[in-house]
């Protein structure tokens, strides 16, 4: 009787040791998760900043002929218009309009754009 007292003791010392280590890999997991979260956290902002630095570079230099980024200006504003052609397009086939400040597709009747707030009317 005291061999199986003592391999039920190892048994159970066994499963603790698992259990154990089992616990601490999910916790190490979910740590790994919310740090890979808050760095890409990071990152989207680091990108939105670059994104806003662009865009306020474009609107200063969109006119300058002699910037070093003169023909990417150009590119961008022939994009632009190109979105604005195809969105006349889509609110003709949907009979809807975009707000003009936010974009946000919007119904014919809206006064105000839901998204932003900007009176339409």
């Amino acid at each position: 009787m005291a061999l199986d007292k003592d391999f039920f003791n190892r048994i159970g010392e066994k499963i603790s040791e698992v259990g154990a280590d089992v616990s601490q890999k999910a916790k190490d997991a979910s740590a790994v998760l919310s740090l890979k979260n808050k760095i890409r956290e990071e990152e989207n902002k680091e990108k939105f900043i670059y994104q806003e630095i662009g865009r306020k570079y474009f609107e200063e230099h969109k006119a300058d002929e002699e910037d070093p980024y003169a023909d990417d200006i150009k590119a961008v504003l022939a994009a632009k218009a190109g979105i604005e052609t195809l969105r006349g397009e889509l609110q003709e086939i949907k009979g809807i309009e975009f707000c003009p400040v936010c974009k946000e597709e919007i119904d014919k009747e809206t006064i105000f754009c839901p998204k932003c707030g900007n009176k339409v009317r």
